[in-house]
């Protein structure tokens, strides 16, 4: 621990987050966060949540706190402006086992769509991220009955229904609603 006071004290190391050191001075690089914050989580952490989808380029990569799940049970919170922490008990479920450890594309989208301020925006959004990917209406059809959201259920499955009837995008769900489903 000496070492570690001595380091930071000399400005050769730098505190990243709670127990979590960097070994270089200067600015952190995207993979460098991303690590810290995973260290941060414990043995089990996945990105999770916006950051995985920037993994799996469904979103564009945007400066702001890398977001990971932890198991319920885990003590790490939320450090901000570096690191937002999810729990989930399904942890082990939604792991897809890459480098750096995320949550499967099925479940980050159900994530981001579950995190919605409205509905009606989460609707939008699984009508925009599956018409992003190659993942299958099936494939979100199950992952929705085995990992049920407790938040905007009906809008989840509304939005599964519409790219399942050939919407992709917010644009074409919106015609729809406003358009010809007035007429």
């Amino acid at each position: 621990m000496s070492d570690i006071r001595a380091n930071l004290a000399a400005g050769r190391w730098q505190r990243v987050l709670p127990r979590v050191y960097s070994t270089f001075t200067g600015d952190l690089s995207r993979s460098a966060k991303i690590q810290a914050a995973l260290l941060y989580g414990g043995g089990y952490a996945i990105l999770s949540h916006r950051t995985a989808a920037e993994e799996w380029e469904i979103l564009p990569v945007i400066e702001g706190p890398v977001e990971i799940t932890v198991p319920y049970t885990f003590s790490a919170i939320s450090q901000t402006p570096f690191v937002i922490v999810h729990r989930s008990r399904a942890l082990p479920h939604i792991a897809a086992g890459t480098h750096p450890p995320r949550s499967k594309v099925t479940d980050t989208i159900l994530d981001l769509a579950a995190a919605q301020r409205t509905p009606h925006q989460a609707t939008n959004t699984i009508v925009d991220l599956l018409g992003r990917t190659r993942t299958s209406v099936a494939a979100m059809e199950a992952c929705v009955l085995v990992r049920p959201p407790f938040r905007y259920r009906p809008a989840i499955r509304y939005g599964l229904a519409l790219v399942g009837g050939g919407l992709m995008s917010a644009l074409e769900v919106a015609y729809l609603e406003k358009v010809e489903d007035e007429h």
